[in-house]
């Protein structure tokens, strides 16, 4: 599947051979229409344009809830991360992130565990002060068919106060979008 650059290129190339073979108004024309067709192009990682319905990038809301689990056990936290995209989203990645030394995997709807994703390397997110080191679980995501439900299970071993970080990545974006989340157990 060819991406929006490569496809963008392809029909700016081809106003621009239009234009080197024609006079007058129309290689006029055919430059003019090459310069929006980079514009749209691109439009989703410059400012201005990026929020411009149907070419900007696609904008995203996502929202933490915390439900109770049937099967939770002393010191689980359940959450769920709603996620809603304006458009489709097949190239995209997601990260969330924990305090370094935390017990965490990915669940499904009702908390059992997932074989999504992967735990990569820890990371120095500035997301609660004071806790210096982050994991992070990261897989691939596809939101073609609409709104999505990713969910979490974290084992809290202490009373304690932390955030933790989801995030969603694309080349659609400009910079990732981030949402962070207070979690306070018990």
């Amino acid at each position: 599947m060819e991406t929006r650059i490569q496809t963008g290129a392809t029909a700016a190339a081809l106003a621009l051979a239009v234009a080197a073979l024609s006079g007058g108004g129309i290689r006029l024309t055919m430059l003019i229409v090459s310069g929006l067709i980079l514009a749209a192009t691109f439009a989703n990682k410059i400012s201005i344009l990026e929020r411009l319905p149907g070419v900007g990038a696609p904008r995203i809301s996502a929202k933490f809830e915390r439900p109770h689990s049937p099967q939770s056990y002393k010191g689980e936290v359940f959450l769920h991360i709603g996620v809603d995209v304006s458009t489709r989203l097949e190239d995209g990645v997601i990260r969330f992130y924990v305090p370094e030394g935390m017990e965490f995997w990915n669940a499904d709807e009702r908390g059992l565990p997932s074989e999504k994703g992967r735990l990569m390397l820890p990371t120095r997110e500035p997301i609660t002060p004071g806790i210096e080191l982050y994991q992070q679980w990261f897989d691939k995501v596809d939101f073609r068919r609409g709104p999505g439900l990713i969910s979490f299970i974290l084992i809290v071993e202490e009373p304690r106060t932390f955030n933790v970080r989801f995030e969603i990545d694309s080349e659609k974006f400009r910079s990732p979008f981030q949402l962070d989340y207070e979690v306070t157990y018990p």
